[in-house]
């Protein structure tokens, strides 16, 4: 009440008034979120009885809130969502008036199902991204003058920011059937910002854009204002390198079995950069990674790979050394020099190392042997 919207004041203002209401002792079971003026009142029970109790007794509280500080509460955009598998769901009410049962609810722009899944939030980015591509169309014209620069910018701080809005939440273990719709979604604007041919294929457009879009190289020595460690893989050789300033104070290299996996050599190489790490003085130590799988397995103390293990405890150890991922191929000066030492390990006549044989390389030998009892016994 007198907070004009856009006021310096106003949100702190608001502030005091809400801490009161998110400070209270609420019924048990019960609890209340906010953001600005949305607010969210979560209650569990075993009974429809005892929700509908405790979904009463904390309206009630919030009422008298509301009413001590002269707040009125708009009662047909309140609406409640029920997680359960009851036929008759309970009957909630705010001063009289029957709240709504909603399927599907909105808050702080995601779409909630009552089943949990994201199918109602992927047909409304399905539409947001239709009036994206609409309107991309309208700016680019029939002739394609649009500047590399222009495009991503509105690629990255407007396209990129609303497909990707709340995807840890929604989008955190996909499956194969949400991936084809997000490739649908995404497949006009990848048109639009490529100037590619209609039948291209979408996996195509999105290396076409990394390629097109991706961000100028940064000046040498730029990236690498404290002590850091690179590795870039390439096939099945392992390059582990650490880069202070401009200059390599270290450099391992190994090559691998042809059976040996992408991953493995990847996960070998952190390995050897994570020990490295260990033994240099202790100071904040960056690993840069390129590829996400192997960040996300040694962030996994349970991970069921040897080597993803004893990274992880290695850095649960040394707090002083992390691990980041960066995007490979973009003009990095730690990725280039790794590419380089690539080249140089696939030419050299070095002996191979011994790593364990992969699960898929042993299940493709025993696929192959005409013994049924052989390929059985996996």
């Amino acid at each position: 009440m007198g907070c004009p919207q856009g006021s310096c004041s106003g949100p702190t203002l608001w502030n005091l008034v809400v801490n009161e209401i998110l400070q209270e002792t609420w019924p048990e079971n019960s609890a209340i979120q906010a953001f600005a003026d949305d607010f969210v009142i979560v209650s569990h029970a075993s009974t429809k009885i005892k929700i509908e109790n405790q979904i009463h007794t904390a309206i009630e509280k919030f009422i008298n809130w509301a009413n001590k500080n002269k707040l009125q509460i708009s009662t047909g955009k309140t609406q409640y969502i029920l997680f359960s598998k009851l036929r008759r769901p309970p009957r909630i009410r705010w001063q009289g008036e029957i709240i709504q049962r909603k399927h599907t609810i909105k808050y702080l722009g995601l779409l909630i199902h009552d089943k949990l899944n994201c199918n109602a939030h992927l047909r409304n980015l399905s539409t947001k991204s239709f009036t994206l591509y609409q309107n991309l169309l309208k700016i680019t014209g029939k002739n394609w003058g649009f500047s590399l620069r222009l495009r991503r910018m509105l690629h990255k701080t407007i396209i990129e920011k609303i497909l990707a809005y709340g995807a840890a939440v929604w989008c955190f273990d996909p499956t194969f059937r949400i991936k084809r719709k997000l490739n649908t979604i995404q497949r006009p604007l990848l048109l639009a910002l490529t100037g590619a041919y209609r039948t291209t294929a979408t996996s195509a457009l999105q290396v076409i854009l990394v390629i097109r879009l991706k961000p100028p190289a940064p000046a040498r020595g730029q990236s690498h204002s404290h002590s850091k460690t690179e590795h870039l893989p390439s096939g099945h050789f392992d390059i582990s390198r650490s880069w202070r300033g401009q200059n390599i104070i270290y450099r391992w290299l190994a090559k691998l079995q042809d059976y040996n996996t992408v991953f493995q050599a990847e996960l070998l190489a952190l390995k050897h950069a994570t020990d490295h790490a260990t033994s240099l003085p202790h100071r904040p130590i960056t690993i840069l990674v390129d590829n996400q799988a192997s960040v996300q397995a040694a962030a996994n103390p349970k991970s069921i790979n040897t080597t993803a293990r004893e990274i992880c405890k290695s850095l649960i150890t040394n707090k002083h050394i992390r691990i980041s991922c960066i995007k490979a191929h973009v003009g990095y000066d730690g990725n280039e020099e790794a590419d380089r030492l690539a080249k140089e390990a696939a030419e050299s006549d070095r002996d191979r190392l011994s790593v364990k044989a992969p699960i898929s390389f042993l299940k493709s030998i025993f696929k192959k042997k005409d013994d049924g009892g052989l390929a059985a016994t996996l």
